[in-house]
């Protein structure tokens, strides 16, 4: 029975240290936009007439560039 119990605690163990370390990063790495692409964001804003066309055109690529 002893033996049973020590391989199931050493199993749990292994287990623990599977999980990966959840710590952040020191530093988050940034996107960074061409002018060009920043300049294409502008001119369609200048566009839209409504928040909501707005919200529509630009957010998209913003997320999925």
């Amino acid at each position: 029975m002893k033996e049973k119990d020590s391989i199931a605690a050493e199993s749990s163990k292994t287990d623990i240290r599977a999980v990966p370390d959840p710590e952040v990063p020191e530093k988050a790495v940034r996107r960074k936009f061409t002018a060009a692409y920043k300049l294409r964001i502008v001119k369609e804003a200048q566009t839209c007439t409504t928040s909501a066309i707005f919200s529509e055109r630009i957010e998209l690529p913003l997320v999925l560039p």
